[in-house]
């Protein structure tokens, strides 16, 4: 199968099944055997085409009748991919991204489809005006999408509502977002964040690695050890957060030789950070609430060395499975993995325990870049039933915490309805609770995600 051919069966799996195209993409990419440019060719175009939907919807509109979204599922999906590639891509001309969107459309539907997309993608490239456009050389924004890196694709047609009288508008049908979150990002952060924000959900995330603390104790690394834990790279450089590292690989991320080795784990910096805050000295036993693929669990196990322990709940069953397969590519014998729900944990799981981690389950705002279906499914009916077993858990949590212990709430979310706002509602019923820090990070592009987490201290004596 071609990159395109993958990139269309992942995007339409993905959709069928509402599961994140992440992990469907890199299913059917690490079984297709694509050498690593075609690799990263399917890995644009599917996730280009998903990350700015709206935004080919409204170009795509000009053209045909039919609202896209109504059509087959298979054609509708092919005009979007071929779409990006033409509004988007530089490297591919227009008609190389025409002729073979058209190819795969015919193999997988027919000659009438196919000529159909023809039409329709040919009318489409006839629309772009020009490519590379800087904001300061942009004189009709009704008629720019937004690319990368502060660029725009100018079409000879007015696509958007005024900036002048509707920015919210604008910003959301020239980046791709709904408008509600772009005017909640407008209030919360102005109009310059905002934008960088979008800019960044629409921007594929850079590749980040936490060295095991077990196998390099001493940070930072010598240039050797470096050298050693990443080979397979063509660049490799320190990230924000002491104990990562920034990777360019020159294969797949998991065809490198030191993550098979166990000598690091792949993780966005940002989720590095709530362990972090933790900071559970060895031989501490902590409490992972929600484990996840226990990436988190993984690095609080290192953190307390082999004399301290990780109890890891998890309700998931394939999620567990592949957290004890991570704790073992890292050589870790100090989790006790359990499967059970955080809301209603196990005799095992009911600690008081010293150090507790609830990385709760969110909207995942803070992740854009790398589940861009969630601006999709995201809205504020689903964010009050998200803040309410966000609330319940941490409620839950608080008792496992012993006197004297600490607690880290995180989210992969900066929104404040699931972080500060959300702790201080839950701090209010509960004494002897106090909030000692919290980190919100904002997204950048090219850098790391958006998170929130807070480090909340239990008063010593009384019974847990």
């Amino acid at each position: 199968m071609t990159s395109r051919d993958i990139a269309l069966e992942a995007a339409l799996e993905a959709a069928s099944k509402k599961r994140p195209l992440q992990d469907v993409l890199s299913r059917r990419l690490a079984e297709s055997g694509l050498a690593p440019r075609d690799r990263a060719l399917a890995e644009e175009i599917a996730f280009g085409a998903l990350r700015r939907r709206l935004s080919l919807h409204i170009a795509l509109g000009r053209i045909v009748s039919r609202p896209i979204a109504k059509m087959q599922p298979a054609l509708a999906e092919a005009l979007r991919q071929g779409a990006y590639q033409i509004l988007f891509l530089d490297r591919i001309p227009a008609r190389a991204a025409v002729s073979e969107t058209v190819e795969v459309v015919k193999a997988r539907l027919g000659r009438k489809p196919g000529g159909m997309a023809n039409a329709v993608l040919r009318a489409l490239s006839r629309l772009v005006k020009e490519k590379g456009v800087g904001p300061d050389d942009l004189v009709n924004p009704p008629t720019a999408l937004a690319s990368r890196g502060g660029l725009f694709t100018t079409l000879s047609e007015r696509l958007l509502p005024d900036p002048a009288t509707d920015e919210a508008g604008w910003l959301a049908g020239s980046y791709g977002y709904p408008k509600w979150l772009v005017e909640r990002w407008i209030a919360r952060h102005g109009r310059e964040r905002a934008e960088t924000i979008l800019e960044w959900g629409n921007t594929p995330p850079p590749l980040t690695a936490r060295i095991s603390q077990s196998r390099f104790p001493e940070w930072p690394l010598s240039e050797a050890d470096a050298a050693r834990a990443f080979r397979g790279c063509r660049d490799f450089a320190p990230a924000e957060v002491p104990g990562t590292y920034r990777l360019v690989p020159e294969v797949a991320p998991a065809e490198l030789p030191g993550l098979a080795e166990g000598l690091f784990t792949i993780q966005d910096e940002t989720q590095v950070r709530p362990a972090r805050i933790l900071s559970p000295p060895p031989n501490s036993r902590v409490l992972d609430l929600c484990a996840g693929l226990g990436t988190k669990a993984t690095h609080l196990a290192e953190m307390v060395g082999p004399e301290g322990s990780v109890v890891a709940l998890e309700r998931d069953g394939a999620k567990l499975v592949k957290a004890r397969d991570a704790a073992a590519r890292l050589g870790l014998e100090n989790i006790t993995f359990i499967k059970g729900d955080a809301l209603s944990p196990p005799e095992e799981a009911l600690g008081p325990f010293d150090f507790v981690l609830l990385d709760a389950p969110c909207s995942n705002l803070g992740a854009l870049d790398r589940r861009p279906e969630v601006r999709f499914r995201a809205g504020l009916a689903a964010m009050a039933t998200l803040t309410a077993t966000e609330i319940e858990l941490l409620a839950g949590a608080f008792s496992r915490v012993a006197p004297g212990g600490a607690l880290v709430y995180s989210v992969c979310s900066f929104e404040p309805e699931e972080g500060s706002d959300l702790v201080r509602a839950a701090l209010e019923g509960e004494d002897g609770f106090s909030l000692e820090s919290e980190s919100i990070v904002i997204p950048e592009a090219g850098a790391r995600d958006g998170g929130y987490a807070a480090r909340i201290i239990r008063a010593s004596g009384g019974t847990p």
